[in-house]
């Protein structure tokens, strides 16, 4: 049995989903296909709910370890590590924001 669910999440091309004798879907909707998988920046970058997550639970972190450091140790050589860090983590959470409301706007437009 096969039917067509609502397209790739990376590149929006249908996908056909096939279902075993119990009717458990192996290809979950909007799902990345096989090229996109392959490509994590077009395909996994602004989908993945757990990464974007863990992105959110860093940033966060990040930014309160580096507060935590501006106040409270007296030697200011660690902010320059801890500001990279929690830098890198606010960058990467915008990529995927940026790359979701993209994806958001070609599917909706559809």
């Amino acid at each position: 049995m096969e039917q067509t669910n609502e397209g790739c999440s990376g590149c929006n091309q249908e996908q056909s989903i096939s279902a075993n004798q119990d009717n458990n879907v192996s290809v979950q909707q909007n799902a990345p296909c096989t090229g996109c998988r392959k490509n994590q920046f077009k395909g996994k970058l602004g989908t993945c709910i757990d990464c974007i997550v863990a992105n959110i639970i860093g940033t966060i972190l990040g930014w309160l370890v580096f507060l935590s450091f501006l106040f409270f140790y007296p030697d200011k050589r660690a902010l320059y590590a801890t500001i990279f860090i929690s830098g890198l983590f606010t960058l990467l959470l915008s990529a995927h924001g940026i790359a979701y409301l993209i994806k958001r706007n070609k599917v909706s437009k559809k």
